[in-house]
């Protein structure tokens, strides 16, 4: 093994060194203030404007090498300057890894390893003067560390220019003989929505993006330099949005800037290079050294969404991001492993999306500072080991890695820098430091590249190459992170929330949107295309993205444009004005119309009051509303006579769409007619029932026997 590990590092030395000339510094310095105008000069008054840059021909050198350091001087004045010398110092070894930040503040300490200045001097005429320089990296002085080191332009021994950089040593036997640090670069590319509320694209952005001649060509460039470095083991979070809005291109689109509306054809440049964007990504996606992750649909934070009561739409972004996906790629994705947006994602949010949160997680080192357990892991050396879950009982159990906190720092510190080579030596010596803190141990970096780092095709490709050629780490897979790497025994870790959290002004503005699109969705039928591209925005403004890239404005135009749209919609739901009726019995039908000018049938419910009519099936009616007039009989039973007021409301969910009042009239006469038969059925009744009465007494006794009549009486 010790032989094997001993080729290995040959193999990478001499990999070195066909790189050569590889510069990895290039910081360009001015004087520093006050610096005296250097003897020798022309007489002026225009002070020396002096800037550096210096490069070497390695990130790394074993005890005993020599370094080449290639030193560029741009001199941005009229004078010439002489008799300029060369100073190196290389200070101290970094103790820990927050000891690099010094070389970026420029503050480093006035401790050297090592000091030379070179006899050879040099004459600045105005432009660039460049001059190599060898530097002995002596076994005496130099063992396994990251050096910080400074490379300055004297004259006169006064600094007119420097430049800082790092000198990374590492010993070929410290490599042999100890397990490689397995680095998971994953690229995440999720990104504000370059699509309006209607669907229509935005403008050339995403479009330039995949252009390989553009200069903010950053898809196109991505793609490339992973096909290029294709055996190099990383991982791909993708944006569902953002391939669905890719895919979208390929066919030909339209675009709307300001009032103008653009048909973009399916052969056009951009159509063709989305196409390639999107069969770069396919290939991506089936290469065995490239882990694809799931995302949710729009990166939301899904814990906030659980938090929020919105499980439903935390679930249904993790699904319809998975069915994007797929669809776009046209390869099934590892369900078991998952890197939430911003790495977020506590106990409640996993219990609440189930299987869809998978086993493998990939998390934020923020969610530690939240329990005793995770302060306690944050505690020494850097966690690069996997964690077990304190799951519910019963439930599988879970995993989970988290990212570098120190690597997403540096990122940003680097975000701005074109250096092509200083960018790469500054990752190569930030994770030097962590391997030597205990590079005895198996561990793992998990470095989630930003989507808002894109950095030239020169600066990736450059950054691929310097750590695929650094010995003591290794490009890894997430999944080969978790399965290779022992997880911290016995850690049982619990991710409690960030405790109670209502919705900000921003979300209640989300919530409205929810309300109107549920409202919505519940009186038109299933296949109206409206609530699919409503719920497309509601989601979208759902995003994290809007949060992280400092475009909330934007985020909300897509909830405000589903309550505007839903509002101009149900506003073509009327119920017209009716003039008085008259209904001339007591059980009758009110005549009511209701306008639905949608163009689509709609689901809606009725509701009827009155101060004297009842309502025998009901005050209620639920009613489909076909786009025309529709002509409804609302049965009722009459209880007062005279005017009496008849009140209708249409409404779905809580939301009202119309409302009518009008007056009835219930007529006097047809009133009285019906009391006075009704009284003259009664009296013949009577008179029809005495008559039966008087016959039957009359049969009970014999002729001459019955009393003749009181004839008084009776004429009386």
């Amino acid at each position: 093994m010790r032989r094997a590990g001993a080729a290995r590092v040959a193999l990478a030395i001499l990999l070195l060194g066909t790189l050569l000339p590889v510069m990895n510094a290039g910081v360009l310095a001015a004087p520093p203030p006050g610096a005296a105008a250097p003897a020798g000069a022309a007489p002026s008054s225009e002070a020396p404007d002096i800037r550096m840059a210096f490069s070497k021909d390695a990130y790394w050198y074993a005890p005993g090498s020599k370094a080449v350091l290639k030193v560029t001087l741009a001199n941005d004045t009229r004078l010439t300057l002489r008799d300029v010398q060369i100073r190196v110092r290389v200070h101290t070894p970094n103790e820990t890894r927050a000891d690099l930040d010094a070389s970026f503040d420029n503050k480093l300490k006035r401790s050297y390893r090592m000091t030379q200045t070179y006899d050879r001097e040099l004459t600045l005429e105005p432009g660039d003067t460049t001059a190599d320089f060898e530097l002995e990296i002596s076994s005496g002085r130099f063992s396994d560390g990251v050096y910080p080191m400074t490379v300055e332009a004297l004259q006169e021994d006064a600094t007119i220019a420097s430049a800082i950089s790092q000198l990374v040593v590492m010993s070929p036997d410290t490599v042999s003989e100890n397990p490689q640090l397995r680095l998971a670069v994953i690229f995440e590319t999720a990104q504000p929505s370059h699509r309006n509320p209607e669907g229509l694209y935005k403008g050339n952005e995403l479009a330039d993006e995949c252009d390989a001649s553009s200069a903010s060509g950053w898809l196109a460039n991505l793609t490339s330099a992973l096909e290029q470095w294709e055996d190099y083991h990383l991982n791909l979070c993708l944006s569902p949005l953002l391939l669905e809005e890719l895919d979208g291109m390929t066919g030909g689109y339209q675009m709307k800037q300001g009032d103008k509306t653009t048909n973009v054809p399916a052969d056009s440049r951009e159509a063709a290079d989305a196409s390639s964007v999107i069969g770069s990504f396919m290939r991506l996606a089936q290469t065995p050294a490239v882990q694809s992750l799931p995302a949710p649909y729009a990166s939301p934070d899904l814990e906030k969404l659980v938090s929020f009561g919105w499980k439903d739409d935390a679930s249904t972004q993790m699904s319809r991001g998975h069915k994007v996906l797929e669809q776009v790629l046209d390869q099934p994705l590892a369900r078991d492993y998952l890197y939430p947006p911003a790495g977020i994602l506590d106990d409640d949010a996993i219990k609440a999306l189930g299987s869809q949160a998978g086993r493998f997680l990939v998390l934020s080192p923020t969610l530690l500072d939240r329990s005793r357990e995770g302060k306690r892991l944050l505690r020494g050396d850097t966690l690069a080991q996997p964690v077990l879950l304190d799951g519910e009982q019963g439930a599988a159990e879970r995993t989970a890695i988290f990212t570098d906190a120190r690597m997403e720092q540096l990122a940003a510190r680097l975000a701005n820098s074109g250096d092509t080579h200083g960018v790469t030596q500054a990752l190569v010596s930030e994770l030097t430091n962590l391997y030597l803190e205990k590079p005895g141990s198996r561990r793992a970096c998990v470095f989630i590249w930003p989507g808002r780092w894109r950095p030239s095709r020169g600066v990736l490709e450059e950054v691929l190459r310097g750590l695929s050629a650094t010995p003591w780490l290794l490009g890894s897979t997430v999944s080969e992170c978790l399965h290779t790497v022992p997880a911290i025994e016995d850690s049982g870790l619990t991710l409690p929330g960030p405790g109670d959290v209502e919705p900000n002004d921003y979300f209640r503005e989300v919530e409205r949107a929810r309300r109107y699109l549920e409202v919505f969705s519940g009186l038109v039928e299933s296949e109206n295309p409206l609530p699919d591209l409503m719920q497309r925005d509601v989601f979208i403004s759902e995003s994290d993205v809007w949060r992280q890239w400092d475009r909330q404005v934007e985020g909300l135009s897509f909830a405000g444009w589903v309550v505007q749209a839903v509002g101009d919609e149900l506003a073509k739901i009327d119920l017209p004005p009716a003039g008085s009726i008259t209904l001339a019995g007591r059980k009758a039908e009110v005549p009511l119309s209701v306008v639905n000018g949608t163009g689509y049938p709609v689901k809606a419910v009725l509701e009827f009051s009155s101060n004297g009519l009842t309502f025998p099936k009901g005050s209620t009616m639920k009613v489909t509303l076909e786009p025309k007039e529709n002509l409804f009989e609302i049965p009722v039973t009459v209880k007062k006579k005279g005017r009496v007021r008849f009140s209708a409301r249409l409404q779905a969910g809580n939301m009202v769409l119309g409302e009518t009042d009008f007056t009835v009239l219930t007529s006097r006469f047809n009133t009285f007619a019906i009391a006075v038969v009704g009284g003259l059925l009664a009296l013949i009744g009577a008179a029809w029932g005495w008559s039966l009465y008087e016959r039957g007494r009359a049969g009970k006794h014999k002729t001459g026997n019955v009393p003749g009549p009181d004839l008084e009486t009776l004429e009386t």
